[in-house]
């Protein structure tokens, strides 16, 4: 297996440097690839505040590359919703992470965030 990191998320999605957005893929093509949760969310934080795309296209274009046949993530369905409140909501990506755990996995969130509480109520 081979741990993606968030520069390798970003080179395949932006296609900005066409070679390494090619040795991604053709890694993904022949190994299963872990994407850490940790990963993901900074590869939202970047796409977002670096290269200010908006919510929805990183929330799509995130949902797509999780689909990819070779493509593992850690707690699929908490992070798959997380993707569909974060191209809904203006919570962080952590703060909809918190939502896919309180929604999918039945978790209580002990929060002081006061729209975070009043959103999971």
């Amino acid at each position: 297996m081979v741990v993606l990191d968030t520069n390798t998320v970003l080179r395949f999605l932006l296609r900005d440097d066409a070679e390494k957005a090619v040795c991604v893929r053709n890694m993904m093509e022949r190994e299963t690839c872990l994407l850490p949760i940790e990963v993901l969310a900074e590869a939202v934080y970047v796409l977002v505040k670096t290269y200010k795309i908006e919510r929805v296209f990183v929330q799509q274009k995130l949902l797509d590359f999780l689909q990819k046949e070779n493509v593992e993530i850690p707690h699929r369905t908490v992070v798959e919703t997380a993707l569909l409140h974060f191209g809904k909501t203006k919570f962080d990506f952590v703060d909809c992470l918190m939502i896919g755990y309180a929604h999918v996995e039945g978790y209580q969130i002990l929060t002081f965030d006061q729209k975070l509480e009043k959103y999971l109520s």
